[in-house]
């Protein structure tokens, strides 16, 4: 229930992400509460964080029934993943579609780039295609700007099962030196080749984290819980100051003017080494594992997927419905509300009847002889609510 509660805290930053973006162009207050070289509470907006969060606990959660068998039925693995990643896709794609098509279509110096650069035309058949096959390279922005996330998600389900496979029997040392080594590969292939789509090698790494985490998590937590409480906290505040500041290091490697691309990437990676630390104190803190299991946190954890879906459909659909008739200071507080009704509403009607679809599909194909059985029905589908 951990993982739950972090997923969905990590959703709620999204969100609250998107919501700075509008509120701190009319509010000097709201800039500088949230501004990253004042206040601790970035963390509360910093959404690039959270969605490295939700690659690395992907990792993680894909990768334990895996490491508990040792073998995979990749059939019933790909029907339970397509039913519990791209149906609710799929659906909030079919409901962004028209909502895009009959808005008004205008640009206004009050929005912030990345809203200015969406929802300035109604998607064509093709980009409809594309945006229904997910994984091929589109442009995610034209619709909804958080999917980019979902179609790294599946791309990287297909093949983690033989990752899992390949360097779970290796030394750890050779998972980490992975990491670096698919991201050199994501950037050279962008660079000479042109191919974008290279970019999900980079984030492949964080799964591979997670898995890593996953693999030693007994070691990790035991390692954890014998510190003294002194160096406990010293831990939390290291993971904290990466997951919050990072950024902060990448803007000075960019003003420096480098000439290197792909500064984002070391961003990600320090990131990440916040994830990973706050992850193992959750799973190893008495007191983190009571607040995060608390009915709320759990809560927000299970609509985390759908909250994560439509959120910036909603916040979109009010900008452009009611921009000049209703002020912003309105408009917001009932977006952010809207879109944990729909999460909710998402979740119940749309995701837990595709799970249990799934289920009883890949049940049937583990029924079939096939394959060999990997134990899931114990162990939380891994999602990344992006």
């Amino acid at each position: 229930m951990q993982l739950d509660a972090l997923r969905g805290l990590a959703a709620v930053i999204v969100l609250l992400g998107h919501v700075y973006a509008v509120h701190a162009e009319h509010s000097a207050a709201a800039s500088l509460l949230f501004d990253a070289a004042y206040s601790p509470l970035v963390f509360l907006v910093n959404g690039h964080a959270a969605v490295v969060f939700f690659f690395v606990l992907s990792g993680f959660v894909l990768s334990l029934p895996i490491l508990g068998s040792k073998k995979v039925a990749y059939r019933s693995y790909l029907v339970k993943r397509f039913f519990r990643i791209y149906v609710p896709y799929a659906a909030c794609i079919a409901i962004g579609i028209p909502l895009l098509a009959f808005a008004p279509k205008f640009q206004s110096d009050r929005f912030p780039l990345a809203y200015n650069v969406v929802w300035t035309h109604a998607l064509s058949g093709k980009e409809i295609v594309s945006h229904l096959l997910a994984i091929v390279p589109f442009k995610t922005a034209d619709l909804n700007g958080v999917i980019w996330t979902l179609v790294h998600e599946m791309r990287i389900s297909i093949i983690f099962p033989f990752v899992v496979l390949l360097l779970m029997t290796r030394k750890w040392f050779i998972s980490l030196i992975a990491l670096p080594a698919l991201s050199v590969l994501a950037a050279l292939a962008i660079s000479f080749a042109h191919i974008h789509a290279m970019d999900t090698l980079h984030y492949l790494s964080f799964f591979i984290l997670g898995m890593l985490i996953a693999r030693y998590r007994s070691e990790l937590t035991r390692f954890t819980e014998e510190r003294a409480a002194r160096t406990r906290w010293f831990y939390w505040m290291a993971g904290f100051a990466l997951y919050n500041y990072a950024f902060l290091i990448v803007k000075s490697l960019e003003r420096a003017e480098t000439g290197f691309s792909y500064v984002w990437m070391l961003g990600d990676y320090l990131y990440a080494a916040g994830v990973c630390s706050i992850l193992v104190l959750s799973l190893s803190s008495t007191r983190a594992t009571y607040w995060l299991t608390r009915k709320s946190p759990v809560f927000i954890g299970k609509i985390s997927y759908s909250l994560y879906l439509y959120h910036f459909l909603i916040l979109l659909s009010f900008m452009h419905y009611f921009y000049g008739r209703v002020s912003f200071y309105i408009l917001l507080p009932f977006a952010v509300a809207l879109s944990f009704i729909v999460g909710y509403l998402g979740y119940k009607y749309v995701e837990l009847p595709s799970i249990a679809l799934g289920r009883r599909i890949a049940g049937k194909l583990r029924g079939g002889g096939h394959t060999k059985v990997m134990p899931v029905q114990n162990i939380q589908e891994g999602q990344a609510a992006v």
